[in-house]
């Protein structure tokens, strides 16, 4: 547990400085997403596996929504914490500049910003610039890439790095196509997956395992596994608006355009056939969608 001021509800100075306590026994145990996406680019494996670099925010403030950095009043601690951030850089003097997040990471604080490999659903890696420092963005480790993707990144970095020139380009779809034709589809692990959803009372039946939770506004929200069909649902549990959500907009950010929205019945559902390791994505999807409802709705 983290040790806070409990009288002004902060994080003590002396205590950020001692670094996260859980990092031992999380990080080298492969818990932590961040670390286990990165060792899937062979260009980061090797540095990760000795933890060979330095892993740090751009701003230290702690709010339950990003946007709360946007208020006026915090303008001046916001650029007191980004010049702090430009001394701490300038003082280890990284070879390397990595931001983790490309429409949510490198275009948010970089400048001059230039896209050299395009993937098949999002940006793979953007070359910028951070107070006169070339650096480069690539998607969040957390959300998996194809491999073929992957391998697009690391060569490229390697490129980059030993002085080539990259002429920008992208990782065509045809490429993953071919891959995923090639590939197994991994099957559902249902008691993974009860373990890891646990606290929510999933109810398994013959051929699904169901479970609701309290989405924004009014919204009670079903989310089924049909392990019969192989088939991701999410829908409201109201069966005369089973697609009518109050908080569809924002419920709609954590499902990329693989998922389907034209089912009549349903918000959104994904075959598992669509998923590269079935019990891994859909485990990591739906607890980013179920810790955003919980972040939003504090």
């Amino acid at each position: 547990m983290w040790e806070f001021d409990k009288t002004n509800k902060k994080l003590t100075a002396v205590r950020l400085l001692k670094g996260n306590p859980t990092f031992d026994e999380e990080f080298h145990a492969g818990k932590w997403k961040y670390g286990n996406g990165l060792k899937k680019i062979d260009f980061f494996k090797d540095s990760v596996e000795k933890y060979d670099f330095v892993f740090m925010n751009y701003i230290y403030y702690s709010s339950v929504k990003f946007s709360d950095i946007n208020k006026p009043e915090l303008k001046s601690a916001i650029q007191n914490h980004i010049s702090h951030t430009f001394d701490f850089i300038n003082l280890i003097n990284p070879k390397h500049i990595i931001i983790l997040g490309t429409g949510t990471g490198i275009d948010k604080i970089s400048k001059n910003n230039k896209l050299l490999i395009q993937g098949h659903r999002k940006r793979l890696l953007v070359q910028g610039e951070i107070n006169g420092r070339i650096v480069y963005g690539i998607p969040h480790p957390s959300y998996n890439n194809f491999q073929e993707e992957n391998n697009a990144i690391s060569e490229t970095l390697k490129k980059l790095f030993n002085g080539e020139t990259v002429e920008p380009f992208s990782v065509s779809s045809s490429e993953i196509k071919s891959s995923k034709s090639k590939k197994v589809t991994s099957k559902f692990d249902s008691d993974s997956f009860l373990k890891f959803f646990s606290k929510y009372n999933p109810e398994v039946k013959e051929k699904w395992i169901d479970f609701t939770v309290k989405g924004l506004g009014n919204d009670e929200i079903l989310i089924r596994i049909n392990h019969k069909d192989n088939v991701l649902g999410i829908r409201n549990t109201d069966k005369k608006s089973y697609k009518e959500l109050f908080g569809g907009k924002f419920y709609n950010q954590f499902f990329d355009d693989s998922f389907e929205r034209d089912q009549p019945s349903w918000f959104i559902t994904k075959k598992f056939q669509k998923f590269n390791d079935v019990n891994t994505d859909i485990i990591d999807v739906l607890n980013k969608f179920l810790l955003g409802i919980e972040s939003e709705r504090k």
